[in-house]
C-alpha cells in the first residue's frame, strides 16, 4: 500500500476533471482494480430502464490484510475504506453509525504505519461533525474513549448501548453506516484501523438506495433510542423505529438494474422494533430454502450460548441442525469456512469435527476448511487481535446473507446485531452486464476456499 488518502475532493460537481483527479487518489492508494471504482462512481449517475421498482447501487466491499494476495484472475472488489471515504463524500445531511468499539488511531493501539487509512477516515469523520449532524451509538457502559470524546468535541453525538446492563449479558456488535437516507454500510468491519488494513472483513456499499438506506437508519435508530432512554420491556416501539419490510413483505428493489426481493434483520429479539424480521430466524430460514449449496465464511462458529460470568455454557445447536438438516434431508452441499487465529476458541475445533463427522451420513455433504492469514513481518506478528478472517456471511444459490454477529447462540441471543437478505436475483445480469452480488459472493467465497490460505480439517 502506498502513499496516504488525500482530503475530499475541491468541488462537490462530478465533472470530468474531478472524476480523474478522484481516480487517480484512489487507484494510487487501493490494493483492488479500477473496475470495481469505475462502477462505484457510474452508480451515481446511471439510469435503469424504465420500471416501477426504486432503482438501488450496491457493491460487495471488502478488507484484505496487507500481504494476503490473491492471483490477478482472482475476484476482487472495492475496499472497506474506499466505501467509507465515499461515503462521507456523500454526507450532506447526517451520518449515522453503529459500533461495536473505537481505535481509529494508531495510538489507540499499536504504532503501525498500516493504520494510515483508518486515521484518514477519522479525520474526515471529524471534520463532517463539525458541519452536519453526526450520530453514533456504540457498546457501552460510557467511559473515557480517545476517538469517541474527539468526536463528540468537534460537535458528533455518541450514545453508549449498555446491552449487559438491560438483559445480563451481550453487546452492540453490528456495525452500520446509513447517509441522508440514501446511502450505507453493512458488514464485518469494525471502527479500527485494523479491520481497513489487518483484518479480512466483507460488506455492503449502499449508494442511492433510499428504501434500503432508510430502513438500516431505523435499526441505528432504534438502538440509539434504547441507548439513551429508560425502558422497560416489551419496548412500547413508536412508529419511527419500526418498518413494514420483512421475510413476508420484503423490499422490491432494481438491485444494480436486477429485480431482487430484501429485507434487513436484527437481533436481539428484546430490542428488535415491531415488524423486523429476527436475525437467527432469518439465517434459519435461508438454510432451509436452499436448493444446491450453502456456503458459510464466519470467524467462530459454536452450538453454545457462551457465559462470560463464569456459569457454565450452554448447549446451542440450532444452526448445527439447520445445516444437517438441509444436507441430509434436502441434499445440499454445505461448506463451511472458519478462522483459525491466534484467539480461535479452544473447543471450536472439536466442535467442526463432530459435524464434519457426519459428512457421508445419509448423504450428507458437509465439508469445513479453516482460513488462515498469514503473518509476514514481525509487525505484523505484534499487532494485537489482528491477521484474521472476520467476515460473517453466508450464500446459498438462492440468497446472500451477510451479516454482524459470529455463530454462536449468545450473539443472537444478546447481541445487537443486523443482517442483509437479498433473495431473487436469479443469474440475471445487470444493464453494464455486472453479476448479480449473490452470485459475486459466491465467487469471493470460492476464491478463498480454494486458496492457498486454507487448510482442510
Amino acid at each position: 500500500m502506498s502513499g496516504q488518502l488525500t482530503g475530499p475532493p475541491v468541488t462537490v460537481k462530478m465533472n470530468i476533471s474531478t472524476l480523474v483527479l478522484v481516480f487517480a487518489v484512489v487507484v494510487s492508494i487501493s490494493s483492488t482494480f479500477v473496475s470495481p471504482l469505475i462502477a462505484v462512481f457510474a452508480g451515481a449517475t446511471s439510469k435503469f430502464a424504465e420500471t416501477d421498482l426504486e432503482s438501488c447501487t450496491a457493491f460487495l466491499t471488502e478488507s484484505l490484510p496487507e500481504g494476503l494476495v490473491y492471483p490477478s484472475s482472482a475476484p476482487s472488489f472495492i475496499s472497506t475504506a474506499f466505501a467509507w471515504d465515499m461515503l462521507l463524500y456523500n454526507a450532506q445531511e447526517n451520518v449515522s453509525i453503529a459500533s461495536f468499539y473505537w481505535s481509529m488511531l494508531r495510538e489507540d493501539v499499536y504504532n503501525s504505519s498500516s493504520a494510515y487509512q483508518g486515521e484518514n477516515i477519522f479525520q474526515k469523520l471529524l471534520t463532517k461533525s463539525g458541519n452536519i449532524n453526526v450520530n453514533i451509538v456504540t457498546s457501552g457502559p460510557r467511559g473515557s474513549d480517545n476517538d469517541l470524546d474527539r468526536l463528540i468535541a468537534a460537535g458528533a453525538k455518541v450514545e453508549y448501548l449498555d446491552v449487559a446492563k438491560m438483559l445480563s449479558a451481550g453487546v452492540q456488535h453490528a456495525k452500520l453506516w446509513a447517509v441522508d437516507n440514501s446511502h450505507g454500510y453493512l458488514g464485518s468491519a469494525n471502527m479500527d484501523w485494523r479491520s481497513l488494513t489487518q483484518v479480512k472483513e466483507i460488506g455492503v456499499l449502499l449508494r442511492f438506495c433510499r428504501t434500503l438506506a432508510t430502513d438500516l437508519a431505523k435499526i441505528i435508530g432504534a438502538f440509539d433510542y434504547v441507548a439513551r432512554s429508560d425502558i422497560d420491556f416489551p419496548i412500547n416501539w413508536s412508529p419511527e423505529y419500526t418498518t413494514i419490510y420483512n421475510r413476508s413483505n420484503p423490499m422490491r428493489l432494481m438491485m444494480n438494474g436486477i429485480p431482487a426481493e430484501v429485507y434487513i434483520s436484527m437481533s436481539p429479539p428484546p430490542l428488535s422494533p415491531t415488524g423486523r424480521e429476527d436475525d437467527l430466524e432469518t439465517i434459519l430460514h435461508v438454510i432451509d430454502s436452499a436448493s444446491s449449496f450453502i456456503y458459510v465464511s464466519v470467524m467462530a462458529f459454536q452450538p453454545l450460548i457462551q457465559s462470560y460470568t463464569g456459569k457454565p455454557h450452554k448447549y446451542w445447536p440450532a444452526l448445527v441442525n439447520a445445516l444437517v438438516k438441509a444436507s441430509m434431508e434436502n441434499n445440499v452441499e454445505v461448506r463451511i469456512l472458519i478462522s483459525e487465529w491466534d484467539h480461535t476458541p479452544p473447543k471450536q475445533r472439536q466442535y467442526m469435527e463432530s459435524l464434519r463427522a457426519l459428512n457421508g451420513a445419509n448423504g450428507a455433504r458437509i465439508r469445513i476448511r479453516f482460513f488462515v492469514v498469514p503473518s509476514l513481518t514481525s509487525e505484523q506478528k505484534s499487532i494485537p487481535f489482528a491477521r484474521v478472517n472476520h467476515s460473517k456471511y453466508m450464500v446459498t444459490d438462492k440468497t446472500l446473507y451477510i451479516g454482524t454477529s459470529n455463530w454462536s447462540g449468545d450473539y443472537f441471543k444478546f447481541s445487537g446485531g443486523a443482517g442483509l437478505v437479498i433473495n431473487g436475483e436469479g443469474d440475471a445480469v445487470g444493464p453494464n452486464k455486472e453479476k448479480p452480488l449473490r452470485r459475486q459472493l459466491e465467487e469471493a467465497f470460492l476464491r478463498d476456499w480454494n486458496s492457498m490460505f486454507t487448510d482442510d480439517l
